[in-house]
């Protein structure tokens, strides 16, 4: 949500020159031209919208293969979240991954996920894991 707000802010301060600031009470505060200020309200109200129809689903992923999900410099989990419009999150120290977005590509990125843990466990990766 905070990179869909930021976004938000961006647009209306650098192009339509409308000021949107978040305060410390979580309200959103719209200053500029009525006409300016009324857009930026309705483009936040609409991303509002949208994030309530998401879900977060926890998921159990061995650790030890959560770098491979991230990849070098995190490009295969950027490549995973754009494919499939979601979020995802390591918690530190868990075998808990946090898949968030609509609810049906959550649930095709946990298909997916899991599959990419089977792959690597049943893979080369097996045989270093067994103790």
């Amino acid at each position: 949500m905070l990179r869909h707000i930021k976004w938000v802010f961006f647009c209306y301060v650098t192009l339509i020159g409308c000021y949107v600031t978040l305060t410390r009470q979580g309200v959103i505060k719209v200053i500029g031209y009525e006409k300016n200020a009324e857009a930026a309200k309705q483009e936040i109200l609409n991303i509002v919208h949208d994030l309530d129809s998401h879900i977060s689903q926890d998921i159990h992923i061995d650790r030890r293969v959560h770098p491979r999900l991230i990849g070098a410099k995190g490009r295969a989990i950027r490549k995973i979240m754009d494919d499939f419009g979601v979020d995802i999150r390591f918690p530190k120290d868990e075998d808990i991954v946090t898949v968030t977005g609509v609810q049906e590509k959550v649930e095709e990125c946990v298909e997916h996920i899991l599959n990419l843990e089977e792959e690597f466990v049943s893979g080369g990766f097996a045989r270093l894991w067994k103790s």
